[in-house]
């Protein structure tokens, strides 16, 4: 697979050791989480629009908003959390999730948690959060994550020997609304993620603060 030509700039992000990644997943609930944690320690944030499309959340009664297409907050050297905020066509997934490797691997990322709501078939319970790792998982044998993004992230890190854990919620489709359908997949995920790393928490307002924008166009 070969990089996104517009995640280039991410290689002049410095991340640290462990990372918590979430994405504009089928309920935009891993990237709602992810942008919802919050530490009461030193943290440095990078905003970077480098996708050719607008963020899917914004914060409303915010000037000017604070959320772009991809935001990097590191806390501390020791945690940063990457929030890839828009939709991603299955025509770029593979070349997108590629870029996020390669940065992973480059800077020498230890563990990397991501974060995401996925239509699984079989339906499983959507009040728990399923995990699995390289080696592991608590997903019932038979069950299948639609979505093509995760499924090529999780098969080039293990490709690379990169360190991961998935964390995932039975979804339903955002609605470009901001339906509150999708609220509780990103309120679980948020809860579940302040577990994965000490010194943070998720922050449930600005969570639900957070309000969905037309989508234009994809990356």
């Amino acid at each position: 697979h070969r990089c996104h030509p517009r995640m280039s700039a991410l290689h002049s992000v410095a991340l640290a050791p462990e990372v918590i990644f979430g994405y504009g997943d089928i309920s935009h609930a891993g990237s709602r989480a992810v942008l919802s944690l919050v530490s009461e320690g030193s943290a440095s944030t990078t905003t970077l629009p480098l996708l050719n499309t607008s963020p899917t959340y914004i914060t409303k009664g915010h000037a000017p908003s604070t959320e772009q297409t991809l935001k990097v907050t590191t806390i501390a050297d020791k945690l940063s959390l990457i929030s890839l905020n828009t939709h991603l066509s299955d025509d770029v997934c593979a070349s997108v999730a590629q870029s996020l490797v390669s940065l992973f691997v480059s800077q020498h990322v230890r563990k990397l948690h991501i974060v995401a709501a996925a239509r699984i078939t079989p339906a499983v319970s959507s009040d728990k959060v399923w995990r699995f790792d390289n080696t592991h998982s608590d997903l019932p044998p038979e069950a299948s994550l639609n979505d093509t993004f995760l499924w090529t992230l999780v098969h080039l890190a293990r490709l690379q020997s990169l360190q991961f854990s998935c964390s995932v919620v039975q979804g339903t489709k955002a609605s470009t609304l901001g339906g509150d359908r999708t609220l509780e997949a990103a309120e679980r995920l948020g809860n579940h993620a302040a577990t994965l790393a000490p010194g943070i928490r998720f922050n449930s307002e600005h969570m639900r603060g957070l309000h969905a924008i037309p989508i234009k166009e994809t990356i």
